[in-house]
């Protein structure tokens, strides 16, 4: 007799989306629950937590890099804003234009 195995779109997921190395460990205690008579929609919420838990401890612990690139993202559309502040009132775009060959040609693909 075959022993039931687990939802192959679940099992794929534990395989691929939880961050980390320990994802060999994982699956096998989930598929050994599996087996024993735990049903479907059991593994598939214990796939959905792994994930939720192993993106969560992730961005914890990576909290720095994630604090800097929100703060960066909220200041681009200033620093987008003094560029073109700049440009305009140094007149960036004419002077570059009024170059020689590539620089007036590489201004205008801009």
């Amino acid at each position: 007799m075959n022993a039931p195995s687990p939802p192959s779109l679940a099992t794929w997921m534990l395989e691929h989306w939880i961050p980390g190395d320990c994802n060999d460990a994982l699956a096998g205690d989930l598929l050994e629950e599996f087996r024993n008579g735990r049903t479907t929609a059991w593994y598939w919420r214990q796939v959905l937590s792994a994930i939720g838990v192993g993106w969560v401890r992730e961005v914890v612990n990576r909290r720095a890099m994630v604090v800097f690139t929100a703060l960066w993202s909220m200041l681009a559309p200033g620093w987008v804003l003094v560029v073109a502040a700049l440009s305009q009132r140094f007149e960036v775009n004419a002077r570059v234009l009024s170059l020689e060959f590539p620089w007036s040609t590489s201004a205008t693909w801009a």
